[in-house]
């Protein structure tokens, strides 16, 4: 089995590192500098990183809209730098797999896969990742990328 990396973009993302059945380590990126993901990422390149497939919202300013581009692509940048193979995957894809988000169910927003607001999305979320991850701190910033991580592991056994 080999290592993933599962990459939820953005100020209050993370990066958590799986190789095998165990989550070896995780990142967030809240209280971080560009040298501490890259130095991360140096030291965990065996693995190849799934990264969620987002893009800005018509929500988001100007301001915050520039910065999350800026973030998106400052990590698909140390992917490539560090020689490490990613793909992208779309929100509702990990989060149907993970029965997060029921088959065929419509967006009642933008952006919202589920309908519900964000914070009963991060808590369902945080909840989901601390059942599969019991020995971990699941926090906000660390929860997708945990779930993104168990998602490209589960694709990987499939093949």
């Amino acid at each position: 089995m080999s290592a993933v990396l599962g990459i939820d973009p953005g100020a209050s993302g993370g990066i958590a590192y799986i190789n095998g059945d165990d989550v070896v380590d995780v990142l967030s990126f809240a209280k971080c500098i560009d040298s501490d993901v890259s130095a991360f990422l140096a030291h965990y390149s065996d693995a190849r990183a799934w990264i969620e497939k987002v893009g800005a919202t018509p929500q988001m300013g100007c301001v915050s809209a520039f910065k999350f581009g800026m973030s998106f692509g400052m990590l698909r940048g140390m992917l490539i730098a560090h020689a490490i193979p990613f793909q992208m995957v779309a929100p509702t894809v990990w989060q149907r797999d993970l029965g997060l988000i029921e088959k065929g169910r419509r967006s009642r927003a933008a952006g919202n896969p589920t309908g519900s607001t964000d914070s009963a999305k991060k808590r369902r979320n945080r909840q989901r990742a601390s059942e599969l991850f019991p020995g971990i701190r699941v926090t906000n910033a660390v929860a997708d990328a945990l779930l993104i991580a168990h998602h490209a592991r589960r694709c990987s056994q499939k093949l």
